[in-house]
């Protein structure tokens, strides 16, 4: 999910879970669907789309139930374009119980439509339009703690 300014609602500064749905609650009125185009053609919209090696975003979000960053996998948390109610649900979800399990894969391969901002560890990136997006995760490329 991005704003118009292409920054998520989701932040570290906020305190609790209330600050964080408020926050994304207020960015409902300013938020634009991405459209991407997967390998075989196929155009597909969507109002969220995480692609995570964590189990929690934020603090908060609970995305995941195995979410390791050492494992090669990812989650991916995707919601199609559709009502902004659904958004609602999946925030509260995600502030209040999780999501649960998500599809776990190694890598995803999509082109852009238009150019798109994205957020990789907090910091905000712009795709071009038409830009090839490799998403993989290699296992054990990080040392981790845990």
């Amino acid at each position: 999910m991005r704003d118009a300014a292409g920054d998520g609602p989701l932040k570290r500064d906020r305190k609790g879970t209330l600050a964080e749905l408020r926050s994304v609650l207020q960015t409902f009125t300013e938020l634009t669907p991405v459209q991407i185009i997967r390998s075989a053609g196929m155009h597909e919209l969507y109002d969220s789309l995480v692609f995570a090696n964590v189990a929690r975003m934020a603090k908060y979000g609970r995305i995941s139930n195995t979410g390791r960053p050492d494992d090669g996998l990812f989650e991916v948390v995707a919601c199609r374009h559709g009502s902004r109610w659904r958004i609602a649900v999946m925030a509260l979800r995600a502030a209040t119980i999780g999501l649960g399990t998500q599809p776990r894969v190694d890598r995803v391969e999509f082109a852009t439509v238009e150019a798109v901002p994205f957020q990789v560890d907090g910091e905000i990136h712009q795709l071009d339009a038409a830009a090839d997006m490799v998403i993989d995760c290699l296992p054990h490329a990080l040392a981790t703690v845990g």
